[in-house]
């Protein structure tokens, strides 16, 4: 495999693609300064130049490339070459074939490979032996970080780059996408939606983004695509309809998700959607055929293989098959004739489905494994509840406590809930039924001789047998290890006892005169106990200030910072979530190396989340280290006031030579979901 050009950062890749036009898009060096030309092979043997524009990548400086190629032909392959620097880069892709048509094709998903470059890697090395192509698409969560430019290369366009060159991609919207502000970059999305349709031969390809209410919160604007896929289905003509969303309507395994039911699922059934395929969950599932009654199902797929760390299987009746590894899904469209291969990056394979249509009706060997809609609700989670308990006394050895037991996946009203003991667990539960419809169920165990509670935790764990009678038929009984409430969390962590954040000295200001920290003291204590060899913060009424100046592990051109990732929650109210809470913002500060000392590359979650440039910053250097100043405005942080005496949750984790070299916290234990605090510490302004 032949080695990018230097002035190459990303790309090419191709999207867009319609039966007449494409887009080729890459991102150039900003440092080289070389655009790069991208040549159209033609059919005599000749080849055009294709004029490319520029779109301002958010971080800055870089800069990308996209060539508007039209005129084409439908169903026709077409070779193409970038030029750049003294580098070249040939690449293909298909036109789609005429709508409507039943030419035969192929196409490729898969979803997930996130925090797993090398898996994402080995992934997409098996499925360039697949090519041709007509497209291929990932179900979301394209990096672990989407808001990091470097991630973009290191973890998605770098494993990527040999089948991104070679046929085109569609994508889908996961949590990783974070506020999809780069997302909808990379892909030249043409604007705030992240949903959208495609029309490639008689298939119908439907993208949502299940995002707008798991990450954003926005139910309005979820209200808005609701209303968008009604219109967009109602008009469909395809032979095909497949579906997408990141987050899953059907989902055993994982994160049991059931996103879109109460209006999504609905409008699918109508227009007789064939397959619905996520991920989220990073396994595979394929349930049995689910729908109205006496109507034609959808096939409901979560394949969620393309590279993150596996998750656990979870039984249930309403699934016809799971696999947890990597994987992905073939498919080739014939006609009438749709057929998937799963298959892993050794080739060995998983599963296999073939659908058949007749009158818009599938065969009658799928139909007769169909359940209803809402016999797949109730049957779900059957064999494989997950349960919250919620510890009502502190566990104490040989003394028996309360708990409260919740269920954490949905069970029908008139199941009957058997709860019992757990050999060799060391913890007694007597064999209690419950009704379903009755829940929360109190439960008085007796903890084992050796429990302790720390960190948040019960040591060892309270385990419960559970198995379920519904209708007239019992299911299986298995072990569960019941999650904590958050209630429990916050009754076994202390109160985080606040550090004293001085007040700037008079004047302060970010300008990148970094000689006023001098006046500022050092954090006094971090994670490890010791106080900060790094970090400076001060308060004034402008807001929060904070000052970094990390020296590092030397390096052949001086020690350096990555950056400062901050946490702020401004009503201190210790949620365990900072992802979803209102008051929580996360702020990421680096020295931005390619324009030089100035104005400091910032990333912002929260009230700045989209209009990050407006937050202050500025780096330099200090000696031969490098520095960076930044000021929280105030309206980030309210309903905190900027008084002596305000208490606010904080958090940092500071990057210097590629590792994490410092943290603040001030409680006996921390832990995270994605990249966030559970676990506050907090400052109190002196």
């Amino acid at each position: 495999m032949s080695s990018d050009p230097t002035d190459l950062l990303l790309g090419p890749y191709v999207t867009g693609v319609t039966e007449i036009a494409a887009k080729v898009l890459w991102v150039p060096s900003a440092a080289a300064g070389a655009a790069g030309k991208l040549f159209l092979k033609m059919a005599g043997g000749g080849r055009n130049e294709v004029a490319s524009r520029e779109v301002i990548f958010p971080p800055g400086p870089e800069v990308i490339r996209i060539a508007d190629v039209t005129a084409l032909e439908a169903g026709t392959v077409y070779d193409y070459t970038l030029e750049i620097g003294d580098g070249v880069v040939n690449g293909s892709f298909q036109t789609a074939p005429r709508k409507g048509s039943r030419e035969p094709f192929k196409f490729i998903m898969y979803g997930d490979n996130r925090s797993g470059p090398e898996r994402h890697c080995r992934v997409l090395d098996a499925a360039c032996l697949e090519l041709p192509v007509v497209f291929i698409t990932n179900t979301g969560d394209l990096t672990a970080n989407a808001g990091s430019w470097r991630q973009w290369k290191e973890e998605f366009f770098g494993p990527g780059r040999e089948m991104f060159r070679r046929t085109t991609f569609w994508p889908v919207r996961g949590n990783h996408e974070v506020d999809a502000v780069l997302y909808r970059a990379v892909f030249d999305a043409p604007g705030k939606e992240c949903y959208y349709s495609v029309d490639v031969g008689n298939l119908h390809y439907v993208v949502l983004d299940s995002e707008l209410l798991d990450f954003e919160r926005n139910p309005a604007a979820h209200a808005e695509m609701v209303r968008w896929l009604e219109q967009d289905l109602a008009n469909c003509k395809a032979d095909w309809i497949i579906g997408s969303s990141h987050v899953p309507i059907f989902n055993i395994g994982g994160d049991g998700s059931t996103w879109g039911r109460t209006d999504v699922l609905g409008i699918l059934e109508k227009y007789g959607v064939d397959i619905f395929i996520s991920s989220h969950s990073h396994l595979y599932e394929r349930f049995r055929p689910i729908g109205p009654a006496g109507k034609k199902p959808i096939v409901h797929i979560v394949s969620g293989g393309g590279g993150g760390p596996a998750y656990e299987l979870r039984p249930s009746p309403i699934l016809a098959k799971n696999y947890s590894g990597l994987h992905f899904c073939v498919f080739h469209a014939n006609g009438q004739r749709l057929e998937m291969t799963v298959k892993t990056p050794e080739g060995a394979v998983v599963d296999e489905m073939t659908l058949e249509k007749s009158s818009g009706k599938f065969s009658s060997d799928t139909m007769a494994d169909a359940l209803t809609t809402r016999e797949a609700m109730d049957l779900a989670f059957v064999s494989s509840a997950r349960l919250k308990v919620d510890y009502l006394d502190v566990p104490v050895p040989g003394r028996a406590c309360r708990v409260s037991v919740k269920l954490h996946d949905g069970l029908p009203t008139d199941a009957t809930l058997r709860l019992a003991s757990v050999a060799d667990c060391g913890w007694g539960v007597p064999a209690t039924d419950f009704q379903v419809g009755a829940t929360p169920f109190e439960l008085l165990v007796r903890p084992p001789e050796n429990v302790e509670v720390r960190s948040g935790f019960v040591r060892p764990p309270l385990a419960i047998r559970r198995s379920v009678t519904l209708r007239g038929h019992a299911y299986e009984a298995t072990d569960v290890i019941p999650s904590l409430t958050e209630d429990s969390i916050r009754r076994f962590v202390p109160v985080p006892s606040p550090l004293s954040i001085p007040h700037a000295p008079a004047g302060m200001k970010i300008d990148g005169d970094f000689e006023k920290w001098n006046k500022v003291p050092l954090i006094s204590k971090t994670a490890n106990g010791q106080a900060s060899r790094a970090a400076r913060f001060a308060w004034g009424a402008e807001g929060l200030f904070g000052f970094i100046c990390e020296p590092g592990p030397a390096n052949d051109s001086g020690p350096r910072v990555d950056m400062i990732e901050l946490f702020i929650e401004s009503d201190c109210g210790r949620s365990l979530d900072a992802h979803y809470t209102p008051h929580a913002s996360q702020f990421c500060f680096a020295p931005n190396r390619e324009l030089g000392p100035g104005r400091a590359t910032v990333g912002a979650g929260g009230p700045y989340k989209y209009t990050p440039q407006l937050v202050p910053a500025r780096w330099g250097m200090v000696g031969n280290a490098e520095a960076v100043e930044f000021l929280i405005p105030a309206d980030a942080l309210m309903p905190a006031r900027m008084t002596a005496g305000s208490r606010i949750g904080f958090y940092y984790w500071l990057w210097a030579g590629g590792r994490r070299v410092e943290e603040f916290i001030d409680t006996e234990g921390k832990t995270g979901v994605w990249m966030r605090p559970l676990y506050w510490g907090s400052v109190v302004l002196g």
